[in-house]
């Protein structure tokens, strides 16, 4: 028996997995702690607390807020950038971006903070979607969010954090994992939670119509995904343009003018993609014996 894969996927990496255990500290306390010593200019500190607020996320023992974890990721990529540490900073921002790409960085932070985190999420909006959903029995979170079994849940390409629960008594497992554009994978969860790819079997004897609807599965859902992606970007797109009619200082007005574009016509041609692969699909649906091939990145 052989196995196909649906839609555009991606590199899994594994990266590191923490158990919840009586020692984790509080992530909001800890994000609080970060987030004070940077408002006072605290540098010295600001590295040990930024270093257990990233060790809390990975240890809390129920689901996290979304919006907390996405404020956690920013407060530690703006101390990373106040200590000089860029790469550090644009690590964090990068995680930020990608669990909350509609959050922008707060003011306190200052404008060279700002900038570099919107030229962060810049890029990883441009990175495009993916999709995620849960196998099978057992519960599961993404940055926070429930996963529904069966149903794909529509991301940004990037960093997550992905939380699973065998059962009610079991303790709460957090893994990173990171998904390029176009992934559809799933979750399973039981004694090893596992991620990967999207799958379906095929029956042992094909036919050359057998072809037909194992792509339109394929094309459909790598369809919904660009549109779902295309429909993020236009919503940003929009966000810069309001931010462009409320900006007083002209030498911003340039930078926030090439935002507005630059997410607009990602948003655009994004979509009008995703809307042609759908019509693809509907296509090979109703013409038995043809076959499409989608394949790469976007």
């Amino acid at each position: 028996m052989t196995v196909r894969t649906v839609g555009l996927l991606c590199t899994i990496f594994f990266t590191q997995t923490a158990h919840a255990d009586e020692t984790c500290p509080s992530l909001s306390d800890t994000s609080a702690a970060l987030r004070a010593a940077v408002s006072d200019a605290r540098l010295e500190e600001t590295e040990e607390l930024a270093v257990q607020a990233r060790a809390a996320l990975l240890c809390q023992p129920e689901p996290m807020q979304p919006l907390l974890i996405g404020q956690t990721f920013q407060v530690i990529g703006a101390a990373a950038f106040f200590n000089g540490d860029i790469a550090g900073a644009d690590d964090a921002f990068t995680w930020a971006a990608s669990i909350s790409p509609g959050s922008d960085l707060d003011s306190m932070y200052g404008k060279p903070a700002i900038d570099f985190y919107n030229k962060t999420r810049d890029r990883v909006v441009a990175a495009g979607g993916a999709t995620i959903a849960l196998k099978g029995g057992g519960t599961a979170w993404i940055d926070g969010r429930s996963l529904r079994p069966g149903v794909a849940r529509d991301v940004t390409a990037g960093p997550h954090l992905i939380q699973t629960q065998e059962g009610e008594e079991s303790p709460v497992v957090t893994k990173e994992i990171r998904l390029e554009g176009g992934a559809d994978v799933v979750v399973t969860v039981g004694a090893t939670a596992d991620i990967a790819p999207a799958a379906f079997e095929e029956p042992e004897t094909t036919t050359d119509r057998s072809e037909g609807p194992s792509q339109k599965v394929m094309l459909l859902g790598t369809g919904g995904a660009l549109v779902a992606t295309g429909t993020v970007l236009m919503v940003l797109a929009a966000s810069a343009h309001q931010d462009f009619n409320n900006e007083t200082d002209p030498s911003n007005l340039a930078s926030l003018q090439s935002k507005t574009n630059t997410l607009g016509w990602a948003g655009v041609a994004t979509g009008l993609t995703g809307v042609g692969v759908l019509g693809a699909g509907a296509f090979l649906g109703s013409a038995p014996g043809m076959g499409l091939t989608v394949r790469g990145r976007w």
